[in-house]
């Protein structure tokens, strides 16, 4: 028995002999710990919080802190750091300076925050980060960062994510999508809900607006290659969407759980080989919309091959379209301040000296 106890002490001693802890009195009077990463670096992550490790309630890591003489940049939240499941003052607020690069496994999980800004130089928010923080209703999140599975999971109040751009959005690296109907903003703003894709966009990540109910009407630019898994699925409001040729790959199902779709224009790529594209028509399945597939000179023997493929009642109604395609969209419900044409689709590029619908009146562009 004294064998095991001493085993275990030299051990603990062996773990944490490589680390180095330290605590600083920060401006709201709580403790903070900081543990060193590298001495060479000068770079610390936040251990935990207040005094006897009990977490406050409102917590400011600086940007850099002094210790013994040598200024260590933050530049991590430790895993488990805040985590309010073993707290008896779980965190509700907590200042992040924009030095922080990644945010650990579980490190707010349990807590009461409200809301949370992540820095812009985060790259990544590990798995559980704030599992089940059920109190937490909006969350400002930087578009590069990659996000751990289940990081946000049981936050069941999480209404808004606000992102500095669409195009980086949409490159989005989520592991599981976000919990519940959320609403987009950009820049604190709420995206408008005929959506356009930004031209240059080259995938939609997986999971990147599963569940947002900002969306009725979306339209994808031609440099889009890449369509992840879950995409669009649960985007409750989403009514019609195009498939531009440029795509070569869908990742999986991206359109369940969307009710109200009753308008899906794909034109084919003719680079790909049939099994591919039966492959990315089961992944596009809708009982309740039409598939519109523009056929062109190049891609019939693909389209041939889907609908000879397409299992009965995949689709409302399938419908072959040899004309040149639009860059519009068909809308249900007239939206303010878009372009329309008299058919009633979206223009995204118009013609000078044409007819168009903008507010309920006719106007000329010129």
């Amino acid at each position: 028995m004294k064998r095991f106890i001493l085993l275990f002490i030299v051990s603990l001693f062996s773990v944490c002999g490589s680390c180095q802890v330290f605590s600083v009195l920060s401006k709201y009077g709580e403790l903070v710990y900081y543990n060193i990463i590298s001495k060479r670096d000068k770079t610390v992550e936040v251990q935990s919080a207040g005094r006897w490790r009990i977490s406050p309630e409102k917590v400011f890591v600086p940007s850099s802190i002094d210790y013994e003489g040598v200024e260590y940049t933050v530049v991590r939240i430790g895993n488990n750091a805040f985590s309010g499941k073993a707290s008896s003052s779980p965190l509700k607020r907590i200042d992040l300076p924009q030095t922080i690069t990644s945010i650990g496994e579980s490190a707010f999980n349990w807590c009461e925050l409200l809301t949370i800004t992540i820095p812009q130089n985060c790259t990544e928010i590990e798995d559980k980060a704030f599992y089940s923080c059920g109190n937490l209703t909006y969350l400002s999140i930087p578009s590069s960062v990659k996000i751990g599975y289940e990081a946000f999971d049981y936050c069941r109040n999480l209404t808004e994510i606000n992102t500095p751009s669409l195009s980086n959005w949409c490159a989005i690296q989520l592991s599981t999508p976000f919990p519940r109907k959320f609403r987009l903003l950009i820049n604190d703003n709420e995206i408008d809900s005929s959506v356009i894709i930004p031209n240059g966009v080259e995938e939609i990540g997986k999971y990147a607006f599963y569940n947002c109910e900002s969306v009725y009407t979306m339209l994808l630019p031609e440099t889009v290659r890449f369509i992840g898994i879950g995409a669009f699925n649960y985007c409750s409001n989403l009514s019609s969407i195009n498939i531009p040729k440029s795509v070569i790959d869908i990742e999986g199902n991206i359109f369940s759980g969307c009710s109200l779709l009753d308008y899906i224009y794909w034109e084919p790529n003719e680079t790909l080989d049939l099994g591919t594209a039966i492959q990315m028509t089961f992944s596009i399945e809708n009982s309740e919309a039409e598939l519109h597939l523009h056929k062109n000179d190049k891609n019939g023997h693909l389209i041939d091959g889907i609908i000879r493929n397409l299992k009965k009642g995949s689709f409302k109604k399938i419908v072959i379209e040899d004309s040149t395609p639009v860059n519009s969209i068909k809308l249900k419900e007239l939206k303010n301040n878009v372009l329309y044409n008299l058919q009633g689709q979206i223009v995204i590029s118009p013609i000078k000296g044409q007819l168009y619908i903008i507010n309920g009146k006719k106007v000329i562009y010129n």
